[in-house]
């Protein structure tokens, strides 16, 4: 199939000389332009050094090539026969070809001050020369509403000059200020600083005021902007030797905020013109006339537009154009995933809604800001959202690339068009909403820093602050789990049942911030949204008993596939139970018998293994107490045990040390053989030790981790059984007690009882007693 029509090496200055015209668009789901100070810079060093190795090699060229550009071919055939007229949609390249439009712009002006300065100098070569590049710069990549006016005002001023030339005197001052306030300027020009920007800003601005510009939005706001930015930069001259850009105060300006519009083209125009100046004064070190520099400042800018080189790939099939377009990208990282994404959302919009402009201009203004608050406001949760929105809109929980998860959403979009068309401002809004969802459940989760707007050290340990916390949901538990783990899919396919049941049963009248807060609530949790309650229970039970992630993916691939934005209007009711255990997927019998095996074999050195083991510990001591007559748990209602917020970042601690004090090595447990660590490393030998604590130990011998236990005021159960064991399962080496292989067996298995009861007994009417 073929998807393009051209692909060639083209520069600016061929496209907009001899005649002819180019005329770029941008459509409506483009943003704005954004180039950075950097790349106008990088740009200028990279082309410099091109140029001064093409010349110490007596090379004549001085190419540069900046990339590729895809654009669709909107000609009609008349305009493709005349071989004259250019007019494309933009949909890679707009911020190159925008850089290269204020290049050509900075050159008008340039050349208007050069005819100015030709016209009262009698410099009848350069005078009729540069009225030509003039009009030819204008018509070529500025605009086409003012080409007529330009070329009658050169036509009158050309008949003026000649008729001083022939009566041998200075040209009229009059016909000179006419013809610059008909081109764009004012007409006196030598006033003082201060009122020279405002003049000029305002009389360029009525000039372009009617203006179609060689790059067009279909924002009309975006055009409204430019216009406004062009009229900006502005350039004073004087007989001094340096011309100089005239730039207003940046006040507030913020380079990464995308609702200022006008700035960037005006600060990138700014440094593009001290650029030229410095480049052109490394290649003349002497110039020092103010005309000869004026001259030559243009002159750089032609050859830089001639020399600047871009592969222009066109097609005059969109989805063509498109697919070529990420085609490209997925090679580089030149486009923002979250760009592309953004696009394909608006582009499915703009084409199918039917709505009218002013109201999708209106929209899509509300819908970016919405996007910002999503994907910038907290950045760090950014891949995080595009994960999981990937398997809320598809279903599809695999692992998968970025260029993947942009393709899924695609085919969601394009589905949606096929089914349902128009996708409407309706439906984009909705789609937002359930990205913003995502998005809350996330900063609900994560441990963030509100003023710094990005998560702090404890994120790692979300899990054992939820744990902590006596009203944190199942639902809420499970997602702190499987973050910290981290099991995406589990996640993933988690938020997509909290959506579903949101839509199905919340979402009249109730705010998804308020429901939000019932579902990660337990008592609210259960008693409102019982059906959730219970594939919370169900997850969380096959993520924290399973060896690795491939049993709870099973699960999470049926809730995903059954909670995913296509089954939104399914109905579901709150008691409804999406996942359960059972023969023909996953029983429950077997995933116990995969935690038997795991943890039986677990050691320290396995950090999934060690999450899951220090929430074990924590809901263990926090939710139960021991039965010594009976050795049985019990889970009752007034115990309303938590850690202080320090003592939460818990460590899993050795009792025995794993490394021994070669001064004392008698004290430690099998000290002299080699299967020591099969002992020391394993659950046996573990306990739960705020973070503080545990640094302060030493690698202490059993004898005086259980000394410490008292020091420290480590009270509970837990502390109370491990020290009694130790005293019924212990040796003496040189009068100093020293656990025997049967104290870390039977803990080991303690434990693991322990462990499983408490899993069991999270259903739906828990017993007091397991």
């Amino acid at each position: 199939m073929k998807l393009l029509d051209t692909a060639e090496i083209k520069d600016l200055q061929s496209l907009i000389t001899n005649g002819n015209i180019l005329n770029i668009k941008v459509k409506f789901y483009q943003r704005p332009y954004r180039w950075t100070a950097k790349k106008v810079t990088d740009l200028f060093e990279d082309y410099r050094d091109n140029r001064e190795s093409a010349l110490m090699n007596g090379d004549n060229s001085k190419e540069y090539f900046i990339g590729a550009v895809v654009f669709v071919d909107e000609r009609v055939q008349e305009e493709k026969d005349s071989g004259k007229i250019w007019k494309y949609q933009v949909v890679d390249g707009q911020q190159r070809f925008t850089t290269l439009f204020l290049f050509n712009y900075i050159k008008y002006i340039l050349l208007v001050k050069k005819v100015d300065e030709a016209a009262r100098g009698n410099k009848s070569r350069d005078f009729n020369a540069s009225l030509e590049a003039m009009e030819a710069c204008y018509k070529g990549f500025i605009g086409e509403y003012n080409v007529n006016e330009i070329e009658r005002a050169n036509s009158d001023l050309s008949n003026a000059f000649d008729n001083a030339n022939q009566q041998r005197i200075d040209i009229d001052l009059k016909d000179l200020n006419k013809w610059r306030q008909r081109v764009g300027w004012i007409a006196d020009p030598d006033i003082s600083a201060n009122d020279y920007y405002e003049k000029c800003r305002a009389a360029m601005y009525s000039f372009l005021q009617n203006e179609e510009l060689g790059i067009t939005y279909e924002n009309d706001n975006f055009n409204k902007y430019f216009k406004e930015a062009l009229a900006k930069i502005v350039i004073k001259f004087s007989n001094a030797s340096e011309a100089a850009f005239c730039l207003e105060s940046e006040g507030d300006y913020d380079e990464n905020d995308e609702t200022q519009v006008e700035f960037p083209y005006v600060q990138r125009a700014f440094g593009i013109f001290e650029q030229i100046k410095q480049l052109y004064k490394v290649i003349n070190p002497n110039a020092a006339d103010s005309y000869i520099k004026l001259c030559g400042y243009i002159n750089l800018i032609d050859e830089m537009l001639e020399n600047i080189k871009l592969c222009m790939i066109v097609s005059s099939d969109e989805d063509d154009a498109y697919k070529l377009f990420e085609t490209l990208n997925d090679r580089s990282e030149s486009v923002n995933d979250l760009e592309l994404l953004k696009n394909y959302f608006y582009k499915t919009y703009t084409e199918t809604s039917g709505e009218p402009q002013k109201q999708v201009l209106k929209n899509i203004s509300m819908l970016d800001n919405r996007w910002r608050d999503i994907f910038f406001k907290y950045a760090e949760l950014e891949p995080e959202i595009f994960e999981y929105m990937t398997v809320f809109f598809s279903g599809n929980t695999s692992k998968n690339t970025n260029e993947r998860k942009r393709k899924l959403i695609k085919n969601y979009l394009s589905s949606y068009k096929r089914t349902y068309k128009p996708y409407s401002f309706e439906v984009i809004n909705r789609d937002f909403y359930y990205i913003e969802y995502i998005q809350k459940i996330l900063l609900k989760i994560h441990r963030i820093d509100m003023t710094a707007m990005r998560k702090v050290s404890e994120d790692s340990q979300m899990s054992l602050f939820i744990e902590n916390d006596l009203n944190a949901s199942i639902v809420k538990r499970v997602l702190g789990l499987a973050m910290n783990l981290p099991y995406p899919v589990v996640v993933a396919s988690l938020i997509c049942d909290i959506i579903h049941n949101y839509a199905n049963n919340a979402n009249n009248g109730t705010s998804f911030d308020i429901y939000l807060e019932d579902v990660l609530n337990e008592e609210r949790c259960k008693i409102k949204y019982p059906g959730l309650w219970k594939d919370a229970c169900v997850l969380w039970k096959v993520t924290i008993l399973s060896r690795n992630y491939e049993s709870p993916k099973l699960l999470s691939d049926i809730l995903a596939e059954k909670c995913n934005i296509s089954r939104i209007s399914v109905s579901r009711k709150v008691e409804d139970q999406i996942i359960q255990f059972d023969a023909n997927v996953l029983e429950e019998s077997e995933v116990y018998k995969e935690f038997q095996e795991w943890i039986s074999e677990w050691k320290f050195s396995d950090g999934a293994g060690k999450i899951k083991i220090k929430n074990l510990f924590m809901h263990l001591f926090l939710k139960y107490d021991l039965d010594k007559n009976t050795g049985r748990l019990k889970r009752a209602s007034h115990i309303v045990r938590t850690y202080a917020i320090e003592a939460i970042k818990q460590d899993l601690d050795h009792m025995d040390a794993s490394r021994m004090d070669k001064q004392n090595k008698t004290r430690y447990f099998h000290y002299n053989l080699t299967d020591r660590t099969d002992f020391t490393n394993g659950l046996g030998n573990m306990i739960p030790l705020p973070v503080a604590i545990n640094r302060g130990k030493h690698n202490t011998p059993m004898k005086d981790t259980m000394t410490a236990f008292s020091e420290e005021n480590l009270t509970g159960w837990i502390f109370d059984e491990a020290i009694d064991l130790f005293q019924k399962n212990h040796t003496i080496i040189n009068n100093y007690e020293v656990p025997t292989e049967a104290f870390f067996n039977k803990r080991k298995d303690l434990l693991i009882a322990y462990f499983k009861r408490i899993v069991k007994n999270q259903k739906y009417n828990p017993d007091n007693e397991v």
